[in-house]
This record gives C-alpha cells, structure tokens and sequence, in this order.
C-alpha cells in the first residue's frame, strides 16, 4: 500500500477504539469540570468569610463580586468552567447567611443532575433539587 493510505482492516479498529475513548474522554473531562465548580465554591466561600469577619454582614447580592475584589478579599472571582457564567449568590436580608450556586444540570456528563450549592452552614452540596434561601 502507497504512503497515507489505511490498511482495510485497520479502520474499523480505529472505529471502535474512538466509541470507546471518546466517552472516557467526555466523561474524565466532566469530573475535572465538577471537581473545578466545587473548588471555586469553596474558594469564594472562604473570600465570603473572611469579609463577614471584617464586617460581620456578608455582601449584598447586587454587589458582591465587586465588594470581594476591591476589598481585596479575591484578586478575581472564577467564571463556571463549564459555560463561563457567574457563579449565582444570595443572601438573606439580614446578610448573616448565604448560598453559592452553579447549575442546574451542567455536570450531567460527570452523574450529576440539580445543582452545586454551598452555604455557610451546610458547606458543598451536590445534586440539590432547587437552591436553598439562605
């Protein structure tokens, strides 16, 4: 056979090696996506904290992004890896608790349906129905 041509009986074995590593692939690259959302929770969770114990409110909902960056409490806040979006959070009107967000069912490729939320009191949560008030 000439240079660049594929032995007939060699492509269907590439065939079905692709149906098999493709899905591993999708799949290790939705756990690593999954694993990325809990982190950055967790981050912005601790940059929270540290604001609260200076303030002893957590920031308001319209602001919150700002007031952790300009108050030095996170250099930037961390976009979802999975669509790039701001990551969702509340608070309650006396701004003694809060709840971090991302979903729902962005991390269906990794098992995961419902949404992954942190809050001060119940730390990371996955698969939640619906987002908790705080």
């Amino acid at each position: 056979m000439g240079a660049g041509r594929v032995h007939p009986y060699r492509a269907p074995d590439r065939a079905i090696l692709a149906a098999i590593l493709i899905p591993n692939f999708l799949r290790a690259r939705a756990s690593s996506q999954l694993a990325t959302c809990q982190l950055d929770l967790r981050n912005i969770a601790a940059a929270l904290e540290l604001f609260y114990g200076q303030n002893q409110t957590y920031p308001l909902a319209v602001s919150w992004q700002n007031d952790l960056v300009t108050g030095g409490y996170s250099r930037a806040l961390p976009k979802s890896p999975i669509d790039h979006a701001e990551y969702g959070y509340a608070t309650d009107t006396g701004r003694s608790a809060f709840v971090l967000w991302d979903g729902p069912d962005k991390y269906y490729q990794a098992g995961l349906t419902g949404y992954v939320i942190y809050t001060a009191v119940g730390g990371l949560q996955l698969g939640v129905a619906s987002v908790p008030t705080p």
